[in-house]
């Protein structure tokens, strides 16, 4: 198509504009006037050396034409220039500016500014170029033997290294190309000797593929028949090492059958050595899954093309059998016709076409012609059958698309073809461009099909009945997929008639012709057409399949798989492909649907792309990210490695779900949908949550700004705040001017820590503040944000290092840790101007085994050492922080302290006061204006995820606590990034009880604001997880919106109370819970500060808040209630603070005993912490109960240890002064005496499953949730099925019914009437949430949250324990014991979050992978436990369980619970009192009579002093004979 440009010129810079550039010209137009505006700039001014051309494109698809057309116009560069600038920016770095920067062009200016054809165009800029440039610079320059045989093709302007290793008898000589675009083959074949037979073209690579080069092409298209042309790659630097081997290779490629030969450079730092011929021998299938949802979502309307070939995505173990276009409807209709001749359920007549159409359907079939005929008399049986065989009418309506259509398997090898090979004459290969001509070829013969009916319609040869439907069938086709999938109906009407008109003698031959082909059409849908693809695609997309696929403008769909796994994209020797820029690639085309998604990051994403790709009437192409993970055994270990047998599939699910959430977290692989026809609610949709939450905010920050700028609000300040305001100011000055005064003469000191539970960090603060009141300079990092690089550079360094594990650096420094490892002294890095000194701190009893004590503070050591052989000169000795020293680590501190402000002579300084960086937790409350803190504005700051330390623990009383995803914690330092912050918010829920209404609101607060799930804790509040800050705000408003709240659900006050959500009397059971719910309101804190900063409420600055039972510094630690109902004791009423035993009189509530003083806490190793149970204090009145517990928390309030938060607890106050004094303090505060205790009896502190009766008739179902967490999985769809139950509640406005949360993690729902409980039945069944065959030891099971998000976890929990219990079930199944009810509970740090300290077994997290080991905790939940076994490993559980277990099976007495037993039975000893749980007796050896040859074994333990007595003797006798001797 012709094309006008109209050029102005710019004097002052010599500017072309060309303003008219139709859209619909073609590329050979677009040069033309291209390179007519640049000569006409050139006559204007002859001094421009290069003329820059300033386009004014209409459109994306515009622009990519002018940049394209660009390669070919001599001297030019672009400048896209219009008002939407941003719409181009894909194209940055992609509009080429050619090579040639000579003397202008010659005077062109008598050209017409008017189109040229491409050939001409193309014809007169090689010219005008060859006439421009010096006589001694033309295309191609040959240099070398006279009569070579072989020309090797170097593209560059200097290959001189080649040209001096050259030698006559080489017989190669040198091409150098000079100007590539535009290309001239005329010149090249003019400069090629006239002896040369082969051409060996050679390409520089960053990694080798099997798509050819674009000079290789260049040569072989000008050339092709008149020489043999082969390639060279090579990959990496040259040297003359490398020069020598490529001449030689130049002779030896052509004596390979390859196209090709790789070869390899000197290695450089960014790329690595890689070949296809590296693949792993064992792969998980990547393909598999998109293949199955392409089949899911279209069913038997998929039409597939699968181009995979290279072993990086399809495993090897699949059997390769020929696949290119794979009719999903075709290939389930020839299965249903095998199993009907397979059947002998109908005749021979039927059976036998039916055979032989069923062989003309096989690969390589010789039959393949006959099809259709050998179909129709399939059909003409079937139909002439199904008169008598009724069963047989489906199969026959359905057969007409498929018996009377050709086949559409096309026969392929599975050879990887850049272009197709004939072999028996069909075409084989399978390259994207050959999958999308087998489309093409579908789509021409179905556009030659629509052609004739609309000629049939036209000649109105058919009655109306009949043409009616076949011109509605046409229209259906034309407009679009989105909406012919109504053509099935249409075309199976018309079908029908024109059957009918067939059947009469009115019938031409040409219309029985179209009839006969018209069931592949008509009766079938429209198909959705997919090529599916991986890395061969994407290694040069120019002349890739994607190119033809977006420039096709057919309605083909691409599918391209990158399988290179993140992990390894970061690797500097492994090379990013980058085949994410596909996208970016095919939306400069502008008329391409484009999409970027990934399976294991969001299902729901890639159904919503494939869905629209499908429906978008033209090209479209997704690149999904589907990281390849290899098994163990993998011939070249590529992707992410998993090792194991049994559970190896979900090892591997688990670590490509880990690779893909790391690479869409961190903005690697951005999730978006890009639609040009925009039918969606935006022609660009951003689906990856980080990216997209940072959008928003900058976008809201943006338009705060705008509205700021619109309008001249007025502030109007109270004068007081007004005042306030000005004087802070002025002091800020102030300071900031006393810094920079005091910063002008001091010496800085770098101080570097690693911490995981926060001590080290807390010393290094301190260090810090210290350092600053001694007129030191102190800049305080974590260790792994400098590299060792940054810090040797600085004249002191101090080192703070903790001790995690097994001598273990902590997180955030372990690279910092290996980074020094591999230096050497005297190396690259130079220690000698670097004075240090290493703070080390840990435990010394930690480990307590001798063999153990190297572990104590090894990491500093380590540090120090390594230090010391680097060649670094000390500041001073190593200090040593020794938790088990009289101050704890403080003690070594103070002496590390001194000596290094003496190195650093400031050690005269006076230094007034506590040099302490942050406030005790005290003094941070009280200077917190009653828990505000700097939240709000903290909440603003959107330069960071996180919030200031001293405002975390200020959102510990809103019911918050910052965490980070611990998983890719260091992968994130590793990239430079800062951690992956989020929130945990806990929802307080007083006695655990909830409505529907609100469960729905907790749901879709899971959903749209955290991470999907919910979870229930041991103390029947809700919990979310991920929220991350910019929606932290939005979730509490949510909640609020709910009625419900999280202010004081954690922090130093009171917090969730909790009571028996299943007591057998409902009566019971609603004054219990409305006492828990007047105590809670009670004791929640008066402060506004939280409708402040999270409801918008305005803040009150005439008043001030007043907290009359806490004051400003509310209580030393936290404070738990629960009230039990016996005979159940499911909260474990012992275990917390307050604790309030319901006394029961019939159906109604007189009164409650009264416990103090318990609490799960402690920190291992450190006996001076200990969980503890409460002592009975007496009983109160209903009326009473409230006062009591008031009285309770106000000794508390006033005598707790204010000093030592890790002895602060209410149970450390009663056990330093007694509980007679604590009962008599409580008492004269209330003015008179508690009761005496009344008698109660607890039989259980477990759950009961199912369905269960209340007094008023109505029902209550308890569903075993595992550890709490609610959510969807395969085989239970927990979240999605509790929804819909509340839905329907809510929607058909069910009264009475009530979501309670148990103490256990489990769920009641409650207040279930009769009439709707077969209903409730139906939904449990759909779902799946029955609660099936569980075992005893699962039903009484629970853990906390611990890794990845909770900071103080040391071990798993949550994730691990339901694993280990499968381990432990089989041992009691061995020994019957499977349905035996026992307590088992584990948390990821000894904090008891989940009360393991009770269970009857339990695990405490000590490090990844080791947990200590407790028995004996009482049934009832009335007795602790006691450690058996420290630091055991998974098999060391099982291993030390299974005699103890078999030993309970065997010797237990009638109705003896497993706690009761292992202390009968003298495994550990009962621990009478909080103070004793960490005292462990040494056992008495164990001996018993095996019965053979005489060997006694004699139990010492567990018998009555007669059995030891007894004992004594045996032993005495066996020893005598050794005395006497």
């Amino acid at each position: 198509m012709s094309l006008t440009a109209k050029a102005t010129t710019a004097s002052a810079s010599a500017l072309t504009t060309v303003t008219e550039l139709g859209t619909g010209s073609d590329l050979g137009g677009v040069v033309a006037a291209l390179y007519a505006a640049t000569a006409h700039d050139q006559h204007k001014n002859k001094t421009v050396p290069l003329p820059l051309l300033r386009v004014a494109p209409t459109s994306l698809a515009h622009a990519s034409l002018v940049a394209a057309a660009a390669v070919h116009v001599p001297g030019i560069a672009i400048m896209l220039a219009t008002h939407e600038s941003n719409i181009f920016e894909p194209l940055a770095g992609r509009v080429p500016i050619l090579l040639i920067q000579y003397n202008p062009l010659p005077d062109l200016h008598s050209l017409p500014p008017i189109a040229y054809s491409y050939s001409e165009s193309l014809e007169f800029s090689l010219e005008a170029i060859e006439s421009a440039l010096p006589k001694n610079s033309p295309f191609f320059k040959y240099s070398g033997p006279l009569t070579p045989s072989t020309v090797l093709v170097i593209p560059g302007t200097a290959p001189f290294l080649f040209e001096s290793a050259i030698s006559e008898n080489q017989r190669v000589g040198i091409l150098r190309i000079s100007v590539q675009r535009p290309w001239s083959a005329k010149h090249l074949l003019a400069t090629i000797p006239t002896s040369a037979t082969n051409i060996a073209v050679l390409d520089f690579v960053s990694n080798f593929s099997n798509a050819f080069g674009t000079i290789f092409l260049d040569v072989a298209a000008s050339s092709a028949t008149s020489f043999n042309i082969k390639e060279i790659r090579v990959h990496g630097e040259i040297s003359e090492n490398v020069v020598a081997n490529i001449l030689k290779s130049a002779i030896s490629v052509f004596d390979e059958n390859a196209a090709f030969m790789n070869l390899h450079g000197d290695i450089v730092n960014s790329f690595a050595n890689v070949t296809l011929s590296d693949v792993p021998s064992k792969e998980i299938d990547i393909e598999g899954p998109y293949v199955s949802l392409l089949n899911q979502i279209f069913k038997d309307r998929l039409n597939l093309s699968n181009v995979i070939s290279e072993a990086s995505v399809l495993q090897p173990e699949i059997d390769l059998k020929p696949k290119q276009i794979v009719s999903t409807a075709r290939s389930r209709f020839i299965e249903q016709a095998k199993s009907l001749v397979a059947s002998s359920a109908v005749s021979k007549g039927v059976t036998n076409p039916l055979k032989a159409w069923l062989q003309a359907q096989e690969p390589d079939s010789n039959n393949a012609s006959n099809s259709v005929s050998l179909g129709r008399k399939a059909h003409d049986a079937l139909g002439a059958a199904r008169s008598y065989q009724q069963e047989l009418s489906d199969f026959y309506e359905e057969s007409g698309a498929h018996l009377l259509s050709p086949p559409t398997l096309v026969t392929a090898t599975n050879k990887a073809a850049t272009t197709p090979a004939s072999k028996n004459g069909k075409l084989t290969g399978t390259s994207a461009e050959f999958g999308l001509g087998l489309h093409l070829s579908q789509l021409q013969e179905r556009d030659r099909f629509i052609i004739k009916a609309q000629e049939i319609v036209a000649s109105k040869t058919l009655p109306t009945n009949a043409s009616a439907p076949l011109e509605a069938w046409i229209a259906a086709q034309t407009i679009g997929t989105n909406i012919a999938t109504t053509s099935t109906t249409h075309g199976q009407e018309a079908y029908k008639h024109l059957s009918d008109v067939i059947s009469t003698d009115q019938s031409t031959k040409y219309l029985r012709d179209f009839y006969q082909e018209s069931a592949a059409y008509l009766l079938t849908k429209p198909p959705s057409r997919w090529i599916l693809g991986g890395d061969a695609l994407t290694h040069d997309i120019g002349a890739s399949g994607v190119h033809h696929v977006v420039a096709s403008k057919s309605n083909v769909n691409i599918l391209i798989l990158d399988t290179q796994p993140y992990s390894e994209k970061k690797n500097s020797l492994s090379p990013d492909t980058r085949r994410k820029d596909i996208g970016l690639y095919a939306m400069t085309y502008g008329g391409v649907y484009v999409a970027s998604v990934a399976l294991q990051s969001s299902f729901a994403g890639v159904v919503r792309a494939l869905t629209e790709a499908d429906a978008f009437n033209g090209p479209s192409v997704v690149v999904a990210y589907a990281p390849r993970v290899s098994t163990a055994g993998s011939a070249s270990g590529s992707g992410v490695l998993v090792k194991g047998g049994a559970g190896l599939a979900a090892t591997a699910a688990l670590a490509a779900l880990k690779e893909t959430k790391q690479a869409v977290d961190e903005g690697y692989w951005p999730l978006y949908r890009w639609t040009p026809s925009a039918f969606g609610e935006s022609s660009f949709c951003l689906d990856s949550e980080k990216m997209r939450g940072e959008l928003e905010v900058f976008l809201e920050r943006d338009r705060h700004i705008s509205l700021i700028a619109a309008a001249e609000p007025t502030l109007e300040l109270v004068p007081s705040v007004e005042k306030e305001l000005q004087a802070d100011v002025e002091a800020k000055i102030k300071d900031s001017y006393a810094a920079l005064v005091a910063n002008l003469n001091t010496t800085p000191v770098l101080i570097l820590y690693g911490s995981d539970g926060g001590a080290a960090a807390g010393a290094a603060k301190r260090l810090v503040a210290e350092a600053k009141q001694r007129g030191l300079k102190p800049k305080l990092s974590v260790m792994d944000e400098y590299s060792v690089e940054d810090f040797v550079g600085h004249e002191h360094v101090v080192f703070v290092v903790s001790t995690a594990g097994q001598g273990e650096f902590p997180g955030n420094s372990r690279e910092t840790w290996k980074a020094l490892q591999g230096l050497k002294k005297g190396g690259e890095v130079d220690f000698g101007k670097m004075r240090y000194a290493v703070f080390a701190m840990g435990d010394s009893h930690y480990w307590p085994l001798p063999s153990d004590a190297h572990f104590f503070c090894k990491s500093g050591k380590d540090l120090d050492a390594k230090l010391e052989a680097l060649g670094a000169p000390r500041l001073v000795s190593i200090g040593i922080g020794n938790d088990r020293d009289a101050d704890g680590w403080q003690t070594g501190y103070k002496l590390f302290a001194a000596d290094l402000w003496a190195s650093l002579g400031v050690d005269f300084v006076e230094v007034s006061g506590p040099a302490v960086m942050v406030g005790t937790d005290d003094a941070i409350k009280e200077a917190s204006n009653f828990l505000r803190g700097t939240i709000a504005p903290g909440l603003e700051d959107t330069t960071t995820g996180s919030l200031a330390e001293l405002d975390q623990r200020l959102t510990k009383f809103h019911g918050i606590y910052q965490q980070d995803d611990r998983d890719i914690r260091e992968s994130r330092l590793r990239a430079g990034l800062e951690a992956a912050y989020s929130f945990m918010v806990r929802v307080r829920v007083p006695g655990g009880v909830a409505t529907p209404a609100q469960w729905v609101a907790i749901d879709n607060v899971s959903n749209k604001l955290a991470n999907g799930t919910i979870k229930l804790t041991t103390r029947q509040a809700f919990q979310f997880h991920g929220i991350v800050k910019s929606k932290l705000k939005k979730a509490i408003q949510e909640i609020n919106h709910a009625l419900m709240d999280t202010l004081a659900a954690c922090g130093d006050v009171n917090r969730n109370v909790m009571c028996n959500p299943n007591p057998s009397s409902s009566n019971v059971h609603a004054q219990v819970l409305n006492f828990s719910r007047k105590f809670s309101a009670h004791l929640t804190p008066n402060t506004n500060a939280y409708h402040e900063i999270w409801l918008d409420k305005k803040m009150v600055v005439t008043s001030e808040d007043v907290e009359p039972i806490y004051g400003k510094t509310y209580l030393p630690r936290k404070f738990k209630v629960a009230v039990a109902v016996p005979p159940y004791n499911d909260v474990d009423v012992f275990a917390h603070d307050l604790g309030y035993i319901s006394i029961v009189d019939g159906d109604n509530l007189i009164g409650f005993n009264v416990t103090v003083g318990g609490g799960m806490g402690m920190t291992h190793s450190m006996n001076t912490t200990y969980p503890r149970l409460g002592d009975l204090l007496g009983f109160c009145t209903i009326e009473q109960a409230v006062n009591v517990g008031e009285k309770v928390v106000l000794v508390q309030r006033d005598f707790g240890d204010r000093t030592n938060r890790k002895h602060a607890r209410l149970k450390y106050t009663i056990d330093d002064r007694g509980i007679d004094w604590f009962r008599n303090e409580v008492e004269q505060r209330l003015g008179y005496k508690l009761q005496p205790a009344r008698p109660y009896t607890f039989i259980s502190n477990g759950d009961r499953y199912g369905w269960s009766q209340g007094a008023k008739g109505t029902w209550a179902y308890t569903l075993f949730i595992q550890n709490g967490r609610v959510k969807d999985e395969e085989a239970r769809m927990m979240k999605s099925g509790l929804r819909t139950i509340a839905d329907d509640f809510v929607r058909r406005n069910v009264e009475g019914i009530e979501f309670r949360l148990t103490p256990n993690q489990h769920l009641m729902i409650a207040g279930v009437p009769a009439a709707e409980k077969w209903k409730f039945e139906a939904f449990l069944r759909k779902y799946e949430l029955e609660n099936g065959n569980l075992s005893g030891l699962r039903q009484h099971s629970m853990a906390c949250v611990a890794l990845p998000t909770c900071g103080l976890a040391m071990a798993e929990s949550e994730r691990y324990l339901p694993d280990l219990i499968s381990l432990i079930e089989n041992v009691l199944e061995v020994n019957g014991l499977r349905d035996d009810a026992i307590t088992i509970r584990m948390t990821g740090c000894p904090n008891g979050c989940a009360r393991p300290q009770i269970a009857e077994i339990a695990f405490i997290g000590k490090a990844p992978g080791t947990y200590n080991m407790y028995l004996g905790g009482g049934h009832n939940g009335e007795r602790l436990n006691k450690i058996y076994k420290e630091n055991l490993t998974e098999r060391d559980i099982i291993s030390e369980l299974t005699p103890i277990i078999e030993d309970y099976a065997k010797y237990r007495a009638n109705g003896e619970h497993f706690g009761d037993f292992v202390i009968r039975k003298n495994y550990v000893k009962a621990t009478t009192s909080g103070k004793h749980f960490h005292d462990v007796e040494k056992l008495p050896t164990k001996v018993e009579s095996t019965g053979q040859n005489g060997v006694l074994k004699i139990f010492a333990g567990g018998g009555s002093w007669i059995g030891l007595a007894f004992a004594g003797l045996v032993l005495a006798f066996l020893f005598l004979p050794l005395k006497n001797e």
